[in-house]
């Protein structure tokens, strides 16, 4: 009968949105908005994050992401008879409206901390797309920091 802390980094997420409102057109920086968040589903401790652009004028383009990605395995990794207590420190971020700086400027830093569950976000905005005059091209590339978190066999 023991009690265990776990420390994992989750790994490096890119990924593109789609579109869920508007022209596809950004008509300058948009908004951005991030919920990263950890959560224990019967032993798995899973990763989930909700990535949104969002222009602030009419026709209001919006671009959304949502990822889940599993950071750890209880069972897997130790066996039966294994479940998590608790998660060290608080794992959820919330960040509010942001705006992406430039336009055509690819990545842009939007967050950075070293404590927490992320450790840096960057993303893309308005790249002079959109069905007239080409594609918008929005992404985000999100690092994280360490997480710790403890596990029991009794």
């Amino acid at each position: 009968m023991a009690r265990q802390e776990i420390d994992i980094v989750p790994s490096e997420f890119v990924g593109r949105p789609i579109l869920t409102n508007g022209d596809a057109d950004f008509w300058g920086p948009p908004n951005f908005l991030a919920r990263v968040w950890l959560e224990n589903r019967s032993n798995v401790v899973v990763l989930n994050g909700r990535y949104r652009w969002e222009e602030p004028k009419p026709d209001f383009t919006t671009f959304q992401l949502d990822t889940q990605q599993i950071v750890f395995d209880i069972r897997s990794r130790l066996g039966d008879g294994w479940y998590f207590v608790q998660f060290r420190d608080q794992y959820d971020l919330d960040l509010a409206a942001q705006q992406i700086p430039g336009i055509n400027r690819g990545l842009q830093t939007v967050y950075e901390s070293n404590q927490g569950i992320v450790s840096n976000i960057r993303a893309q905005g308005d790249s002079y797309g959109g069905w007239f005059g080409g594609a918008d091209d929005p992404v985000v590339d999100v690092l994280f920091n360490r997480v710790f978190f403890t596990v029991s066999n009794d």
